[in-house]
Formats: C-alpha cells, structure tokens, sequence
C-alpha cells in the first residue's frame, strides 16, 4: 500500500552503488520503494544523467551541482555542509509538506530555513562527522591537509548542535547510537542497507584476497598501504578495487606480480569481484561503528579478516576473523588461503535478524509515521 511522499536529500548519486555510503542510500530508497513509500530524491553530484535504476525506484528524481568555492573555507559551516546547498532543492520541497530524510549531516544546511520548522525531519548519521573528519586529518600525510580536516572536525563539532530540533536521528551502528543518544532525544538505530537479499552460497575456494572501498579518503589510502606490505610478504593474489584510481598505489604496487589494482565498473562487477575472492581484508585506522563494505562481503563472499575498527557488533564479528597487529593478519591470511569456505550456515542464521532491509525500511516508515 502507498504511502504519503518522502523527500531524501542525498550528499552523492547513490548509483552506482559501489562504496558504503552509496550502497546505503541506494538500498535504503529501494527498500522504501519495495514497502510502498513514495520518494523525491535530491542529490548533490556534478553528474547530469539520472540512473535508470534511480527512475524506477524513485517518482522525482533531482540532481544540483556542489557549490565549491575556496570562499567556503572561510565560512563558519563545515566546508562539506556549504558546498551541498541549492535554491532550487528548497523551493522544491517547500513545494509540500511531506516529510523530509537527510543523508548524512552534510547535506542538512537548508534546516537553517525557518520555513522547515513544522516538518517532520529525519537525518540519517554516517558518521560521527567530528571524529571522522579527525581521523582524516590523522590519515593524511599532506600538512595542509592535515590543517583542513582538523579545521572541519573543529566546525562540525560546532554545527552538529542543529540536530536538537529535529524529528529523529537515524543511527547505523551501536557506536554511532551511544554518542548521539547521550547528547540528543528520539535517536533510533537503523542497520546498515547493502545489496544482499539473501547470503549466498558459494563454492570452497576462491581465487584471491580482496579490498574494496573508496580510495579517495584518506584512511582507506593508508589501509591498503597497509594491507601491500602484507601481500608483499603473503605472496597470496590481492586485488584492490575502487572507483577512483590513486597514483601513490599504483606506484606501490609497480613490479609486484601478486597484487593488482582494478577500477569498478559499476554494481555488478563489485558483485562479482565479492563472488571471485577467498579472503576479505578490510582494516581501518578510525573507529565508526560497523563499515559497510564488510555487510556486503559477509552477504556475498568468503572469509572476512577484520581489524577492531570494521565493526562494533559482537555477532558480527563471530563471523570474522579479528586480527589486530600485521602478524595477525599474515596469520590469519596463511590460515585461510588453504582452508576450505565453509561458513554459509553460520552466516544465515545470523545476518538476516540485524540486516533484512525490507524490515529495516518499514523501522524508518514507522518514525515518519
């Protein structure tokens, strides 16, 4: 049954769905679609042409290109609220009275217009965007760099106060909720969204190891630098996939036979990369709840050796590996490349109970409600 429209303001195109925060706001719409609720889509992306995929989920679809300006670091708003900003989105949603979602904390300047304040508002938290932009600033080996995203974490630290009026706060991991549950009312934790309707049932062996992720942050850049001196000494296959291409790993990976560096297609090349490796490797230098390319891996790969930052829940982490120094990880690696996938069952009692995202959905559905 149909419901009453929803306005989602989304920080990118959400499609293709090929790293974390796309994967969430594709699946999330397409779960709401599935449930019945009807969305007018707003994203901020310098793209013209809107996805096929986005036309049939969605009954509007609206594109505005980010105001960059070297301007807006002079700003006292967080540089990545500023650049997401357009007359044109807010006249279209003032157009009604339908209540609005917004992805990630980013994309809320326009809750600065007095207009909105009889609006049900739901912002769905990413991140913890002050510790996350910290983390960057830790990562990042540029000095200037370094001085940006500490400058960002100081302005969002500020900013994030315009989550006190709003209708609900929409968390994605068991760290996220605690934070924003100390400081703000009508917080309500929500799973994660990805691409796997069911765990799929794959053969013992795979053909590699496997990182996937956006390697246009910088944690991501330090993480695979990490995981090639591993592979340097492992000798295992690894392939690193993105959607953008960084020359620091290229040259890092120059003259070594074992380990490749493919750009990713679009959604179903992800799906297949998951499909052909053995092992998942994915470490992270900045703690943030549960990162979702490890949700997609669990659905639809083999074995998973984490780190401490990848993920927060207790049960997910059962079906991991947990290493948390090189050698652990040399270990783990050594251990899996000749053991037999094996972990199908175990898989499938437990995700469905925390990620089945038709049920996810109708969570959110209940808060507009």
């Amino acid at each position: 049954m149909n419901t009453d429209p929803i306005h989602i303001v989304s920080f990118d195109n959400p499609y293709p769905a090929n790293y974390g925060g796309a994967i969430d706001v594709f699946y999330k719409i397409k779960a709401l679609h599935a449930i019945g609720v009807i969305v007018d889509l707003h994203c901020f992306t310098e793209e013209k042409e809107v996805p096929q995929a986005l036309k049939e989920i969605c009954r509007s679809v609206y594109f505005y290109p980010k105001r960059k300006s070297i301007l807006h670091f002079l700003s006292n708003v967080p540089y990545r609220v500023k650049i997401r900003y357009h007359e044109k989105m807010i006249e279209r949603i003032l157009n009604d009275k339908s209540p609005i979602l917004f992805e990630g904390l980013h994309t809320t300047l326009m809750l600065k217009d007095r207009r909105l304040l009889d609006r049900k508002i739901l912002v769905r938290a990413h991140n913890i965007e002050h510790d996350y932009s910290a983390g960057l600033a830790q990562s990042s080996k540029h000095i200037l760099w370094k001085f940006i995203y500490k400058l960002e974490a100081y302005r969002f630290k500020k900013y994030e106060r315009i989550l006190a009026n709003v209708t609900a706060i929409i968390s994605l991991s068991h760290y996220e909720h605690d934070y924003f549950n100390k400081v703000y009312k009508n917080v309500v934790n929500v799973p994660v969204f990805h691409g796997g309707s069911e765990v799929k049932e794959l053969s013992g062996k795979g053909k590699y190891a496997l990182y996937h992720g956006d390697l246009s942050i910088s944690d991501n850049i330090r993480a695979v630098e990490f995981l090639i001196t591993i592979f340097k000494i492992n000798k295992h296959p690894f392939v690193i996939a993105s959607s953008t291409r960084q020359k620091c790993i290229d040259d890092k990976i120059r003259n070594t036979v074992n380990i490749s560096y493919v750009l990713i297609k679009d959604e179903k090349h992800l799906v297949d990369l998951l499909a052909g490796a053995h092992i998942n490797v994915l470490y992270s230098f900045q703690r943030s709840g549960t990162k979702l390319k490890l949700i997609n891996a669990l659905y639809q790969s083999r074995f998973c050796v984490i780190n401490e930052n990848i993920t927060d829940d207790k049960s997910v982490i059962k079906l991991c590996k947990l290493a948390t120094t090189k050698e652990a990880f040399l270990q783990a690696i050594e251990e899996y490349q000749h053991q037999d996938y094996n972990e199908y069952e175990k898989r499938k009692k437990v995700l469905p109970k925390i990620y089945n995202i038709l049920e996810n959905a109708q969570k959110i559905k209940n808060v507009i409600d």
